[in-house]
C-alpha cells in the first residue's frame, strides 16, 4: 500500500516536473532567438541535466519488463504456473529447445494482440494473488491448449492441406 503510494506521488511529482521543465526550455529558447544567442545559456544545461537525472530515476523506480522472453523460463514458467491439460503439459515437456522459442514467439504474440504483455506474467510484474494475474493467465492457459491440439492434429492439417492444394 505504501509502495503504490509512493509510486503515485512519485509519477505525479515527474509528471509536474516535465512539464515544467518543458516549460522552462521553452522560455529559454524564446529568449535565446530574441537575443540570438548562438550559445547554450546556463539555463539550459540545467534544463537538460535535471531531464536526465529524472530519467534515470523513472528508469531506476519503473524498470519496464525485457520486450523478449526467454524460451526456457517461458517454459519452466508455463509448466509450474498454468493449470493446463495434462495432455499440454506432456506436450510442452516433449517440445525442443527450437520449437519452444517459435512457440514462446507465438504466445507472446497473441498476448500482444490481446492487449497484454507476456512478461508480466512470466517476470512477476503482476501480483500473483490478483484477479487480473489468473484472468491472464487463464487466457495463457487455453492458449497453450489450443496450440497443444493444433500440434497434434498438424499431420491431418497437412495432408488436408496437400489435398485441397492438389485439386487446385
Amino acid at each position: 500500500m505504501l509502495f503504490n503510494l509512493f509510486l503515485i506521488v512519485f509519477l505525479l511529482l515527474s509528471g509536474y516536473l516535465m512539464i515544467k521543465s518543458a516549460q522552462l526550455e521553452r522560455r529559454v529558447r524564446a529568449r535565446a532567438a530574441e537575443s540570438n544567442e548562438d550559445q547554450p545559456s546556463r539555463l539550459q544545461s540545467y534544463v537538460s541535466s535535471a531531464q536526465t537525472v529524472l530519467a534515470e530515476w523513472r528508469d531506476q523506480l519503473l524498470p519496464t519488463p525485457p520486450d523478449e522472453i526467454d524460451p526456457t523460463t517461458f517454459s519452466a514458467w508455463a509448466i509450474n504456473t498454468l493449470d493446463a491439460d495434462v495432455e499440454t503439459l506432456a506436450w510442452m515437456q516433449s517440445l525442443s529447445a527450437e520449437q519452444m522459442a517459435t512457440v514462446t514467439e507465438f504466445v507472446d504474440e497473441f498476448c500482444e494482440s490481446m492487449g497484454f504483455s507476456l512478461a508480466w506474467l512470466v517476470n512477476g510484474s503482476l501480483a500473483p494473488d490478483t484477479e487480473l494475474n489468473q484472468v491472464l493467465t487463464d487466457i495463457v492457459t487455453r492458449y497453450m491448449d489450443v496450440c497443444s491440439m493444433t500440434f497434434d492434429a498438424r499431420e491431418e492439417i497437412t495432408a488436408f492441406r496437400e489435398g485441397l492444394e492438389q485439386q487446385s
